[in-house]
């Protein structure tokens, strides 16, 4: 099934950029990001999946210096986690506290 294999794709694109992340390569973790983002979008955007590749473009371009970009992510990713995900899962409360620190 051509979803399954994309949805699986999405998955794996996830987790090369967080890889990247902690290898702190940020340059490389935001090209996953992207192209998680770039199929996401192809299979309908689902906002739990938005709101964790939002976040973590967030976090990258903040590291990069472009706070301006980093703040407008972090706010919709923000915006995708109150409509996807509870107020009290793991998921939910890192994306609030990142932009906390991020919106003060």
């Amino acid at each position: 099934d051509p979803e399954t294999y994309q949805c699986a794709l999405v998955n794996y694109y996830i987790e090369r950029c967080r890889q990247n992340r902690e290898q702190n390569r940020p340059k490389k973790a935001l090209a996953w990001c992207e192209k998680a983002d770039a199929l996401s979008k192809k299979l309908g955007g689902r906002p739990a999946t938005r709101a964790y590749l939002l976040h973590d473009a967030a976090l990258l371009l903040r590291c990069l210096g472009e706070t301006e970009k980093s703040l407008s992510l972090i706010n919709e990713a923000m915006d995708c986690a109150r409509l996807a995900l509870s107020p009290d899962s793991p998921e939910f409360l890192e994306i609030s506290r990142d932009w906390k620190k991020m919106n003060p």
